[in-house]
Parts: C-alpha cells; structure tokens; sequence
C-alpha cells in the first residue's frame, strides 16, 4: 500500500469510525466538513509521524496542511526531501 492509501485508510477506519464508509477523495477538506476535529488531528499527526519517518513541527500543524489528503501527501513529500 502508498502512503496516501494507508493515510486514507487510518483517517476512514479510525478517525471517522463509524461512517467510514463516506466516500473520501484527494480533495475533500476533511476538517471543514467536520470529518477530523482537533483530537482526530493530534491522532493524524503521530499516525503520519510514524508511518512516514518524519517529524512534523509546529511551524507545520496549520490547517493549509491538513485541509485535504492532497495537502498533507505534499506536506509529507516536503519534509522527506
């Protein structure tokens, strides 16, 4: 599996729980429509954390980064290089 679909998976089965069956693409602001809250966020970091090899600083945790599944793959591939 990629990272992104690992990524979807986690924020699908263990963010959204219960409805994870919602469709999800690239591009759905998941914490404008409610799909993350700030809990669900912390959780996304250390998941992203652990997965990716990477740290995310604060200079990292604005939502640009987190809207979508785009941004937080682009953010991911910016800090591994």
């Amino acid at each position: 599996m990629t990272f992104e679909e690992n990524l979807l998976k986690f924020i699908r089965e263990d963010l959204i729980g219960e409805d994870h069956l919602i469709e999800i693409d690239e591009n759905e602001h998941l914490i404008e429509q409610g799909l993350i809250d700030s809990l669900g966020l912390m959780k996304l970091v250390a998941f992203i954390e652990e997965q990716s090899g990477i740290s995310i600083s604060d200079d990292d945790l604005i939502p640009e980064n987190f809207e979508t599944i785009a941004s937080i793959v682009r953010m991911v591939q910016r800090l591994q290089s």
